[in-house]
């Protein structure tokens, strides 16, 4: 009896459209005011984030090109720099060969000079010493001669 005495009614009465109504009003109401705007400031951060990955990626495009023209600069300069030392070395190699070609010139021709006045040294030597042997031999004779 139990059953009888409750009614169960399965067609909707007019509660379900005012609570169809409600729902509407909330769902819409959140939609404009709560759910558009935050997919909207969830936008401008994927955007936001999306341009300055963009930027990022440029920047560091642009700090690798520097980078890759301070290197070949930098390989150029020191090629110069190795061009410029072996220059000045083999500008100071020619110097060098050339003052010592000199040194040995001007040493040769002082040598030459110093034999010859060792060579008139030695002629004026044997002419004393052949004068002083004449002179001795005349002495010795004298004496010999006196002698006898």
């Amino acid at each position: 009896m139990l059953c009888s005495a409750a009614e169960i009614t399965l067609m909707p009465d007019w509660t379900v459209v005012v609570q169809l109504f409600i729902f509407l009003v909330v769902a819409t109401t959140l939609t404009f005011f709560v759910i558009r705007p935050t997919i909207r400031i969830i936008d401008r951060r994927r955007q936001f984030t999306s341009d300055a990955a963009a930027e990022a990626a440029k920047l560091m495009n642009e700090a690798e090109q520097l980078d890759i023209g301070r290197r070949e600069a930098l390989a150029m300069a020191l090629g110069e720099a190795h061009a410029e030392y072996a220059k000045r070395a083999t500008e100071s190699h020619g110097k060098a060969d050339g003052a010592i070609a000199e040194a040995r010139a001007k040493s040769a021709e002082t040598l030459k000079g110093e034999a010859a006045s060792i060579e008139s040294m030695e002629a004026l030597n044997e002419k004393e010493l052949e004068s002083c042997a004449n002179g001795l031999a005349t002495d010795i004779v004298a004496r010999v001669s006196r002698e006898e």
